[in-house]
């Protein structure tokens, strides 16, 4: 990364602090010292495309893996709170549209500044405590986006080292590593496999200091469709279709009206809406060559019963609706009309009438390897799941090469580290890894069963509460 952006970065988190070192450091009476432990890391950013590649080049040999699926949006802030089950946020990231305010919170760019103060050091999202490691030396965030290869073996060296420390207290610990995305941004898929091949290596060499105590895991919040990406602006996307772009609602306005959320550079977009525009935004939005999928809650369908929610997603124009029950069931309208989706879905569930039925477990595998794996829940849930406390209105896919601006950076800026990104529903966006040396696995697995995958990790989350 150029210099003006490591300086950029480096006054981002200038105030950050070594959470994981401060840990490390605390007097605590060894409890644990030549017991196993279990070791669980939330690797950022790992697509399945990198892991494979690193197995390619002999990394993690013997150990067992599946593909984990992200929730949507899939964005990190987002994806590990609701992931590890940490309690809610305002919205998908730090700036979000306060309803009741009627405006954006932690807005552009000035958000972004804040992000390492409010999300890190002096307001922590809860799911950020949960960590025994998060980083090392005050400035830890700032040199791993600045130059996140250089950056990666300090950050080892440190995370070893709380580890030794701390596996001699628990036996179960749990660490964090933001390098891999951050290397996927700006330098693609090879640095990002080189990167996970340097964790293996480092991991081993670890495991040889401590023969026989120390076992990983390792899960991620997300993946990354690795394509260079052009830059979106959803204000100017909101204009082309005829939407207006707002900072705030009007209700007297007679045209359709939207908000965008567009805190940081992802594939996906939030978008606010007064409830009557909410179905003319998705359709109008859809049709832009900037959008893949828009998706918005409908209410024109009502013979399901109580417990049932109705989503509408918009392709090129047109609408598909489909409702889902509280426990988890699927019910597709007119399937026929969902060829687009993976020819073979609709082998699974149970017709009724032009409707098909799938039950949760159904739904999963019907899209798992489809274009958009879990499309259905993770849609519903996009909206519904309390870990948001303010989702959006609608919610916009983009391709893997389209990535929304978020803010803009003074200069030539713009045009930095545009080398791959997540968030969409998009297979590349949507798939990444679980991996480890002691659990197996059956198949896939949703982020919203993570930690039932994981009881040692999930009882030791419901202790440290």
């Amino acid at each position: 990364m150029k210099p003006g952006i490591a300086a950029f970065l480096v006054l981002l988190a200038g105030c950050d602090a070594s959470y994981g070192g401060f840990l490390g450091a605390v007097p605590v009476k060894d409890t644990n010292v030549d017991a196993p432990v279990e070791v669980y890391l939330g690797i950022d950013g790992v697509s399945v495309a990198a892991f494979e590649g690193a197995r390619s080049q002999g990394a993690f040999a013997g150990w067992h893996d599946t593909p984990l699926v992200a929730n949507f949006p899939a964005v990190s802030d987002y994806a590990w709170m609701r992931m590890l089950r940490a309690g809610s946020m305002h919205g998908y990231d730090l700036e979000y549209f306060d309803r009741k305010a009627n405006r954006l919170v932690n807005e552009g760019l000035s958000g972004v500044l804040e992000h390492p103060l409010r999300g890190g050091l002096l307001d922590p999202l809860p799911v950020y405590r949960r960590f025994d490691f998060m980083g090392d030396g005050a400035l830890w965030m700032a040199n791993g986006y600045a130059d996140p290869e250089a950056a990666l073996p300090n950050t080892l060296d440190e995370m070893f080292h709380v580890l030794a420390a701390r596996g001699r207290q628990k036996s179960v610990l749990l660490a964090y590593l933001m390098n891999v995305d951050a290397v996927s941004h700006q330098g693609g898929l090879p640095k990002a496999v080189a990167m996970l091949v340097e964790i293996d290596r480092r991991i081993h060499e670890f495991q040889e200091r401590h023969p026989g105590r120390f076992a990983f895991t390792f899960f991620t919040d997300h993946g990354n469709a690795h394509q260079q990406s052009e830059l979106a602006d959803p204000k100017e996307l909101l204009r082309q279709v005829g939407v207006a772009p707002v900072d705030s609602l009007d209700e007297s306005a007679t045209a359709p009206q939207a908000v965008a959320v567009v805190h940081v550079r992802v594939n996906f977009v939030a978008l606010h809406t007064r409830t009557q525009d909410r179905a003319v935004v998705a359709e109008r939005t859809s049709t832009h060559r900037f959008v893949d999928l828009a998706f918005a809650p409908v209410d024109d369908l009502g013979d399901e019963g109580t417990g049932w929610q109705s989503f509408g997603i918009w392709r090129r124009g047109q609408r598909y609706v489909f409702s889902r029950a509280t426990d988890g069931r699927i019910r597709v309208e007119a399937h026929a009309q969902w060829q687009w989706l993976q020819p073979e879905w609709a082998t699974f569930g149970e017709e009724q009438g032009d409707a098909l039925l799938l039950s949760r477990q159904e739904a999963f595998l019907a899209t798992i390897h489809g274009n958009y794996p879990d499309l259905f829940a993770r849609v519903a849930t996009a909206f519904t799941d309390k870990t948001v406390t303010e989702p959006g209105d609608v919610l916009l896919s983009m391709p893997d090469d389209v990535t929304s601006f978020g803010f803009h950076l003074p200069g030539t800026g713009d045009h930095l580290a545009v080398d791959g990104f997540h968030g969409s529903m998009s297979r590349g966006s949507s798939m990444g890894v679980l991996a480890s040396q002691k659990h197996t696995f059956t198949g896939p697995v949703r982020a919203d069963d993570l930690l039932d995958v994981l009881v040692p990790l999930r009882d030791h989350l419901l202790v440290s509460q």
